[in-house]
C-alpha cells in the first residue's frame, strides 16, 4: 500500500508521509488498529498530502469500520487516475506495484457484505 523505495530521492514531505504510513502499519501490526486508523485519517485532512500518499491511506482505511467502502472506493478511484508516467519510482517496477494496489482495492471493493457479516 505504501510507495515503494527507488533510487530517485523522496521530497522531505514525502519522506515524511511515508514514515507516517510506515508508524500507522507498525501500530496496526502491534494491534493498536484505531492508533493507526487516527494518523491516516489526520494525514487524509492535511492539503499537502499528494494523490499516491492519500491513494495509501484511503486503501488502509479500507480495513476499518468507519466507512470502509468509502474509502476504498476512493483508494480505487485515486490509484486509477494516476498517470503512469509521472510516478516518482521506477517506471517498469511501480506500474506493477500500482497495478496491485488497484488490484488490491477492487478485491476489498467486492468484500464488503463478508465484513458487514462478520460483525
Amino acid at each position: 500500500m505504501s510507495p515503494s523505495k527507488s533510487d530517485r530521492p523522496i521530497s522531505p514531505v514525502g519522506q515524511m508521509y511515508r514514515n507516517e504510513y510506515a508508524r500507522a502499519v507498525d501500530l496496526w501490526k502491534s494491534g493498536s488498529h484505531e492508533e493507526a486508523y487516527i494518523i491516516c485519517r489526520d494525514l487524509l485532512v492535511d492539503p499537502a498530502v499528494g494523490k499516491w500518499h492519500q491513494a495509501g491511506f484511503h486503501l488502509f482505511l479500507g480495513n476499518s469500520e468507519d466507512c470502509y467502502v468509502e474509502h476504498t472506493q476512493r483508494a480505487r478511484d485515486l490509484y486509477d487516475e494516476m498517470p503512469k508516467e509521472t510516478l516518482r519510482i521506477d517506471p517498469n517496477k511501480d506500474v506493477a506495484g500500482l497495478t496491485q494496489y488497484l488490484e488490491m482495492a477492487e478485491v476489498m471493493l467486492a468484500q464488503p457484505l463478508l465484513k458487514l457479516m462478520a460483525r
